[in-house]
């Protein structure tokens, strides 16, 4: 280092060199600065750690670095968005897994980019809070599956904030999914075979209806009618006719509001509206505020000034 050099100056140097040569891209333009890291194009800017700072946030900088290289190299990301959920939980948990894949990618063949990685990741949870977790109801499962996965095809042990979020699904998770989450270990070089099978581990954890977008509700719609039950007699509507199922999608929703039936098959954001747009037009007239939600392998719950009541018929899967 020359005596006009800043301090940080063979640091960036170092992490540079370091992500060209994991990216297999000679070329790549290199930057730092203050802020979120961003990637475009040929274009990567990571932060800098602070002058005289600890060594794991250090560690967690060129961590940072090691992951948009590893990605530029191994994650195709229009294969990505194709088989990709498009919203929601389900698509949170496919990103997970998939980062997952390339971190392992990283991480077995390099010892010191495992290192970086880990500090990176317990910096990502302590950003996230997720070290100060005491639920499970607290613990989102997306995250926790895309770190079991890490965490078996690395064989490394997850970071203290990471782990805390992991101890609340692990045997969930392993009991629903293990058997395919063991077998992404056979093909974490080939994203297309390995988008499949997290698309399994999906549909595992009951996630199968969040997998593809819903279409369009038609008019005509034959999975969707409504018809006039004014002959329906009161204890056909009783509580007691509610029929649960443990399986989570899709269902066959049959419920009764003011001796009006409506029979759909559906799922995600238009059952929500559907049921919510029926509700609201039968309640209208009280002015009271109503909420409805969609509870897979419980009900519908309908609530109203502070109550909460099933307002399902019969809730079944629908084959």
């Amino acid at each position: 280092m020359t005596d006009q050099e800043h301090p940080l100056e063979p640091f960036k140097r170092a992490m540079t060199a370091t992500m060209r040569a994991l990216s297999g891209n000679d070329e790549l333009d290199v930057s730092f600065g203050q802020g979120a890291p961003t990637s475009s194009g040929n274009h990567v800017r990571v932060p800098l750690p602070v002058v005289g700072c600890a060594s794991h946030e250090v560690d967690a900088v060129r961590g940072v670095g090691d992951e948009f290289a590893l990605k530029m190299r191994y994650h195709d990301a229009a294969l990505h968005r194709r088989r990709s959920p498009r919203s929601g939980a389900a698509q949170e948990m496919f990103q997970w897994i998939e980062d997952a894949r390339i971190a392992s990618l990283g991480s077995l063949r390099m010892h010191g980019v495992a290192q970086n990685l880990d500090a990176s990741l317990e910096s990502q949870c302590q950003e996230a809070a997720f070290d100060t977790i005491t639920t499970e109801t607290e613990a989102p499962l997306s995250v926790a599956v895309g770190l079991m996965v890490r965490q078996k095809l690395t064989g490394r042990e997850l970071p203290p904030s990471a782990e805390n979020v992991l101890r609340y699904w692990r045997d969930y998770i392993e009991e629903r999914a293990g058997g395919d989450i063991e077998s992404l270990r056979e093909c974490v070089e080939d994203q297309q075979s390995f988008a499949n099978v997290c698309r399994e581990i999906l549909a595992d954890l009951g996630f199968a209806h969040e997998m593809d977008e819903p279409a369009e509700l038609d008019e005509n719609d034959q999975d969707a009618e409504t018809v006039d039950e004014s002959a329906t007699s009161d204890a056909e509507l009783s509580p007691e006719d509610v029929v649960l199922d443990e399986e989570v999608a899709p269902f066959r929703f049959d419920f009764c509001v003011r001796r009006t039936r409506t029979v759909c098959k559906l799922s995600g954001r238009l059952l929500r509206l559907l049921l919510a747009n029926t509700f609201r037009s039968a309640h209208s007239s009280t002015g009271e505020h109503h909420r409805v939600d969609v509870v897979p392998g419980v009900g519908i719950l309908h609530q109203c000034a502070g109550t909460t009541k099933l307002d399902v018929v019969r809730m079944s899967a629908d084959s």
